[in-house]
């Protein structure tokens, strides 16, 4: 695919896939009218990092800036009072927000060198990267992110991480490779690109597309095709990667 093809396609995406929040929705029929999924966020990160793997970000930000402006717009829909912690739906401001979601806005931010992924690290590094967006001092077990997402904060912010971390990490590469289900892949997806671009996980990376490569035909556009269903044109995006 040219970045030219990957183009035309984003743009039917943008046009026609995104909700009045500027999230990436799962179908196309009237993304005007329609409530944003509880994993927007994460969708639309899915989304730019795609656009970014295909080139378009790269050649056509002068030609068509509205990727930058429509993510910020997106993340501001989200953002509480206090820096780093994220609602989990514009329209649910009760719910603790998920580890996906602040994944995904990490990842897009980070793309777009855009403040909020050093946020979500520095509100992390002084709060035991617990983020209560409901009530931002007060410890809950849903609001701990996991140790995978903070081996990924960390590890993008460029701390030295310890070598039975970095063993945890491509351990838990390979499971999610292995296992049941797209979820957890395409979240190991976008974390693997990212952290990529920043320090070397060739071999890490290396190990999870060869598993996902005996496992599905198209490889990961076939993981985007199980978890996003095949009309989805996210699907065509992910062609060749």
């Amino acid at each position: 695919m040219t970045p030219s093809q990957a183009l035309l396609i984003a743009r039917n995406i943008i046009q026609n896939y995104m909700d009045p929040n500027q999230c990436l929705t799962l179908c196309g029929d009237n993304p005007k009218i329609c409530e944003t999924n509880e994993n927007g966020p994460l969708y639309t990160a899915y989304f730019y990092l795609l656009c970014n793997k295909q080139q378009v970000l790269l050649n056509s930000m002068v030609l068509y800036p509205d990727f930058k402006s429509k993510w910020s717009e997106m993340v501001e829909h989200f953002k509480t009072s206090t820096p780093g912690l994220f609602n989990k739906n514009p329209s649910n401001t009760r719910d603790i927000n998920s580890h996906d979601n602040m994944d995904g806005i990490f990842a897009g931010s980070y793309l777009f060198a855009t403040p909020e992924y050093d946020d979500i690290y520095q509100w992390g590094r002084t709060h035991g990267f617990v983020y209560n967006n409901i009530d931002p001092l007060m410890y809950d077990l849903k609001a701990q992110r996991s140790p995978v997402s903070i081996y990924f904060y960390r590890s993008m912010m460029g701390e030295l991480l310890a070598p039975w971390e970095n063993l945890f990490f491509t351990g838990h590469c390979i499971w999610s490779a292995l296992a049941k289900g797209s979820s957890e892949k395409l979240l190991t997806f976008m974390r693997l690109e990212l952290l990529n671009s920043v320090d070397n996980f060739m071999f890490t990376n290396k190990i999870f597309h060869t598993i996902i490569a005996k496992k599905y035909k198209r490889g990961i556009q076939d993981v985007f095709a199980e978890y996003f269903k095949e009309d989805h044109p996210i699907v065509a995006l992910a062609e060749g990667l």
